[in-house]
């Protein structure tokens, strides 16, 4: 892809909320359409977006606060009143993340965007 995501993460601002559910792109294909319907019976948030479908789980995050801030965020840690204290460590995902548009779609408060870089996809090629 050739996404650049630009801005940062303001916690205070969007609460966690990417880190309250888990998403899932599927292609549109018969048994894809088959097997998502059976999920949307049972409650699962299935999104059309592009030709694809968008399975958005909700399962909030163990490191999360009450407040919605990160516990293993860096600078989040002086906010908070309990730091933790398992030495865990924030997972590379979680600094990666979000990696292009379609992750922010439930996301509106979310801090990043996404520019288009013809300059990336020469690079990619």
């Amino acid at each position: 892809m050739a996404w650049k995501r630009v801005g940062d993460c303001p916690p205070e601002r969007c609460r966690g909320r990417c880190c309250e559910h888990i998403g899932a792109w599927y292609d549109d294909t018969a048994d894809n359409r088959a097997f998502l319907e059976t999920l949307k019976v049972r409650g699962v948030k299935v999104i059309e977006a592009g030709g694809k479908m968008l399975v958005d789980l909700s399962q909030r995050c163990q490191y999360l606060t009450a407040d919605g801030l990160c516990s293993l965020h860096p600078d989040m840690k002086d906010r908070l009143t309990t730091i933790r204290t398992d030495n865990v460590v924030r997972p590379q995902f979680c600094w990666d993340w979000p990696q292009e548009p379609s992750q922010i779609l439930n996301d509106p408060d979310c801090g990043f965007s996404f520019e288009w870089s013809e300059e990336l996809e020469t690079v990619r090629r």
